[in-house]
């Protein structure tokens, strides 16, 4: 029958796919709830129960017995009171009439517990219907306090009766002193009035030493009961345990499957919107943007809607009210963050200082802001790994800008030569967002933090690099110095070096007159390399030193001492 009513419920025409989900999810867990319901067992003190029975009439009868002669003992105090005048004695009479009251309660009180287990106190208790936000919260957490009342409400009800049979028995010891004390007085008096007298005192305390050995007699008995049906402590614990698995551990359970069901499926359906908005126009306008806000705070909501929904199918206000406290918290909390949270949503929303499809400086390193959502995807196309998602809380305070046409995301990539500022030549193993590998020519290899590299500012010699070197000679040589001798030094050196490198890795050689100098005629030599011969650099500068020495020696040149300084292109 249940399975027709879910097929009809799937085929019928007027309701849409999430009704018709949710409507077979509830019968589908009513459904298992029927089967996972504990069945409920018979008495495992069956044998016993005549025995119970008739223990119970017989105390039954003995406090109707006490209650019918409490009741004449009150209304005897009460003419009593209507027929005195005097203002302390009837006071006294008022107080000895209360006395009486609370006693005759106390024992009606014990015959509806004897009778039914269940004390008037807890029946009539009253509930007001004006509404009070702070009662309404404690009854949010009422099933929680409860919960722990139950755990310990047996050992309560023994302590309980174990405290009204002390009493009682201390009582009854005291009447029976009395009783003790006030025969031999009886028994020896000689005066009619003064014996009257006793024998209506011995009447009083008669009564109330019967009364208290039936109330002692009754809490022996109940306590005795309680006593027999309480199990040992590893039992109760190990029935705790299993009835809250069996309950409460299954509706938690229904209840997070609930929310993480829709929860993922919701983010799905975001995601998958999400892809074909960006597919089809590559860019989320403000509004899609506004929309996806609003559909991510719905996503939690409905999840925890539909946590709560499994929790009230199941009426287990436990944790209902421990959810419902959760989420009070959780919204003060958030109440609290907005003045925090503004700078993020304008993120989200694109109106921040980091906007999508921008460039922005982390680390001192830039990364393209692909995607900008609670989750921000950064890529570098320039760096191993260069893919990382962030949370958009990380990029409060940061700000992005448009990158320029043609702008480099880093200063090398493997495979390059650089000279970095500590003098160190090395071809680039490898880059990371964390870190840099160089390679040196003799096979060191040296290991920088990416911002520790470009805090090196790298020379990228494999696009193409320029030496510079300053060379003087005597003025004696002043008659050709400015025309003979530059076209000389030139060719000799680009002689050199086409023969040393080839004539395609060198682009250009200039040989100029620089100035005169204090003691010599200074001249400039610049060679522009191509970047295949970046791994020469050094082995570049050497042999223009040494062309330099060995065009003045094949000329005639005189260098004066200390004059030949050579200078790296900056």
């Amino acid at each position: 029958m249940l399975i027709s009513q879910m097929r009809r419920i799937a085929e019928e025409p007027g309701r849409s796919m999430i009704a018709r989900t949710l409507t077979v999810t509830a019968l589908i867990i009513s459904l298992i709830c029927t089967f996972t319901m504990p069945v409920s067992g018979q008495d495992k003190n069956e044998k016993s129960a005549a025995e119970k029975v008739t223990e119970a009439l017989t105390t039954l009868k003995n406090l109707l017995e006490l209650e019918s002669q409490q009741q004449k003992d009150v209304r005897k105090v009460l003419n009593e009171l209507n027929r005195t005048t005097e203002d302390s004695e009837k006071k006294r009479i008022q107080e000895l009439l209360k006395g009486e009251r609370a006693e005759l309660e106390s024992i009606r009180d014990q015959i509806t517990a004897m009778s039914t287990g269940v004390s008037n106190d807890r029946f009539n208790s009253t509930e007001t219907e004006k509404f009070n936000l702070q009662v309404e919260l404690e009854q949010l957490v009422q099933p929680f306090v409860v919960m722990l009342k139950s755990a310990t409400e047996d050992a309560r009800q023994i302590e309980r009766l174990r405290r009204g049979q002390t009493i009682a028995e201390r009582n009854s010891e005291i009447a029976q002193k009395a009783v003790d004390r006030i025969n031999p007085l009886i028994a020896q008096s000689k005066d009619r009035q003064v014996t009257k007298r006793l024998k209506e005192i011995q009447k009083i305390w008669t009564q109330r030493l019967e009364s208290a050995e039936d109330l002692a007699t009754s809490f022996d008995r109940q306590l005795e009961s309680k006593l027999r049906e309480r199990t040992s402590a590893s039992q109760r614990a190990g029935q705790y345990f299993t009835e809250f698995f069996r309950s409460r551990g299954f509706n938690f359970s229904l209840g997070l499957l609930a929310f993480f069901g829709v929860f993922f499926v919701m983010r799905l359906a975001g995601r998958a919107s999400n892809y074909l908005i960006h597919r089809r126009s590559g860019r989320r306008s403000l509004a899609v943007r506004f929309f996806s806000l609003i559909y991510q705070v719905f996503t939690v909501f409905f999840s925890i809607f539909a946590m709560l929904i499994i929790f009230n199918m199941f009426n287990d206000w436990l944790l209902l009210g421990l959810t419902m406290v959760f989420l009070v918290a959780l919204v003060w909390l958030a109440v609290r963050m907005i003045p925090n949270m503004l700078e993020q949503i304008t993120l989200l929303l694109n109106l921040g200082a980091v906007q999508e499809g921008e460039r922005v400086l982390i680390d001192g390193v830039p990364w393209l802001v692909e995607r900008l959502d609670f989750y921000t995807d950064l890529r570098n196309p320039a760096l191993a790994g260069g893919e990382f998602t962030v949370p958009v809380r990380q990029l409060s305070g940061l700000h992005s800008r448009p990158t320029g046409e043609d702008e480099a995301w880093f200063p090398s990539k493997r495979g390059d030569w650089v000279r970095l500022n500590d003098g160190r030549i090395g071809q680039v193993a490898i880059q990371t967002p964390e870190i840099v590998q160089i390679t040196e020519m003799g096979g060191e290899q040296v290991t920088y933090p990416t911002n520790a590299y470009l805090e090196q500012v790298p020379m990228n010699l494999s696009n193409g690099y320029r030496l510079r070197t300053i060379f003087g000679i005597d003025y004696k040589h002043q008659a050709e110095a400015t025309d003979e001798i530059p076209e000389k030094l030139q060719a000799f050196i680009q002689e050199g070096l086409e023969k040393a490198l080839g004539p395609a890795e060198l682009h250009k050689l200039v040989v100029t007159f620089l100035k005169a100098g204090a003691s010599s005629l200074d001249y400039e030599v610049e060679a522009q390399i191509a970047g295949r011969a970046a791994d020469r650099y050094e082995d570049v500068e050497r042999e223009i030193a040494r062309l330099l020495i060995a065009a003045c020696n094949k000329y005639g040149w005189v260098i004066p001492f200390e004059q030949l300084v050579l200078h790296q292109a900056a």
